[in-house]
C-alpha cells in the first residue's frame, strides 16, 4: 500500500544544524500557531 500514490501531497520539513541555538519549545508554539491561523475550522490536535 503506498500512502500517497497518484495524490498531490503537500507538507513543510524544518531542518536544524545547531540545536544548541534553536528553542524548540518556541518552535513548536510558532508552528502550531501559525497552523491555527491558517485552518481556524481545523482542530490541531
Amino acid at each position: 500500500m503506498h500512502l500517497g500514490k497518484e495524490k498531490v501531497l503537500h507538507g513543510a520539513q524544518i531542518y536544524i544544524d545547531e540545536y544548541e541555538k534553536v528553542n524548540l519549545t518556541n518552535t513548536q508554539f510558532y508552528i502550531i500557531n501559525t497552523i491555527q491561523k491558517l485552518y481556524p475550522d481545523k482542530d490541531v490536535f
